[in-house]
């Protein structure tokens, strides 16, 4: 169910992002600009809750170097070779203003694409997951959780540090690292979280649209501060992401919703990849790609309900091949 979740809520934050960049434009209103705080607020914790449940299902049972160099980190690396293949051919024939040199260069420093980044983080943490995964065994469980916590807190600062200087940048090598304390929390959530964090998720989403929108009424929606809540090592999202995760671990879900989530989960990697290319042609389509967005609040909840489920058929379809199931 979590890998469910967490694709849908990628897929409403991409297309509420819109709505953001609307309004930094000049396009759109301040109303339509919380709604659009509102929507993204939610999902900020999407793709570090994907990392967290990662590290819970790994570490649980232990990673192998055989298990990482053999079957993991291969698989991944054809997924990510396939993705910067298809996005430079969608680049250069359907989105144009495109360049085959730079676009390799972008792709050697983790960004061919805006989503693509993820298969590099998850690249580098099945690398470093077997030794991970014997640190979190030979720690005590109170020392894991003191040095799982400080891992964070380091992390936290040095990107906000980075967003006062705009100094950090990542780069292919370096994007997983950021992402070791999510990978930890997920194995230590799984092992000690033993009732409901709704409470954490609540508050931490108040936190963040409450903190957007006041930096984006006191200095404006293009400074620097404005979206650092929605950053992904921002207090903000730790908050949420520990919130959202625990809550969906304590959920009983009925056999015939569980019966439906398996056979969804195993698409949800597909439709990750396939999400930004059926959004943009799905904008393409009734004319907002480039164009004031008539009705923001609307839009987004037609487009998502469009890009969700075009991508999600296009992925069940691609997975009926042997060869594509193999992979993805």
């Amino acid at each position: 169910m979590i890998r469910v979740v967490a694709c849908l809520a990628v897929i409403l934050l991409h297309v509420s992002a819109r709505s953001v960049y609307a309004y930094m434009a000049g396009e759109i209103s301040h109303r339509y600009w919380f709604e659009a705080i509102v929507a993204n607020s939610a999902t900020r914790w999407a793709v570090p809750v994907f990392v967290m449940l990662s590290g819970a299902i790994l570490l649980s049972k232990g990673v192998t170097w055989k298990e990482a160099c053999r079957r993991r980190v291969p698989r991944m690396l054809i997924v990510l070779f396939a993705s910067v293949v298809v996005y430079g051919l969608w680049r250069a024939f359907v989105v144009g203003d495109f360049e085959w040199g730079q676009y390799l260069l972008d792709a050697a420093n983790g960004a061919p694409y805006f989503h693509l980044y993820f298969l590099y983080v998850m690249i580098g943490l099945y690398g470093i997951a077997p030794i991970v995964s014997n640190i979190v065994r030979s720690l005590d469980s109170r020392t894991l959780v003191q040095a799982t916590l400080a891992y964070c807190v380091i992390t936290c600062i040095v990107l906000t540090s980075g967003t006062a200087t705009h100094s950090y940048s990542r780069n292919a090598l370096t994007f997983a690292w950021d992402y070791v304390g999510y990978f930890v929390l997920g194995f230590l959530m799984l092992r000690f979280a033993k009732r409901q964090l709704w409470r954490f998720f609540v508050l931490g989403y108040l936190m963040t649209a409450v903190c957007v929108e006041a930096c984006a009424l006191l200095q404006g929606a293009s400074w620097n501060w404005t979206l650092y809540a929605w950053t992904y090592f921002s207090p903000m999202t730790y908050i949420t992401a520990i919130g959202i995760f625990g809550f969906l671990l304590s959920v009983n879900v009925s056999s015939a919703a569980a019966w439906y989530l398996r056979r969804l989960a195993p698409a949800t990697l597909l439709v990750y990849l396939l999400h930004p290319m059926v959004l943009e042609t799905v904008r393409k389509a009734y004319g907002f790609a480039g164009t004031p967005i008539a009705n923001p609040s609307v839009e987004i909840l037609i487009t998502f309900v469009l890009t969700t489920g075009f991508s999600l058929f296009a992925a069940l379809l691609l997975r009926s091949l042997s060869s594509i199931r193999r992979i993805f």
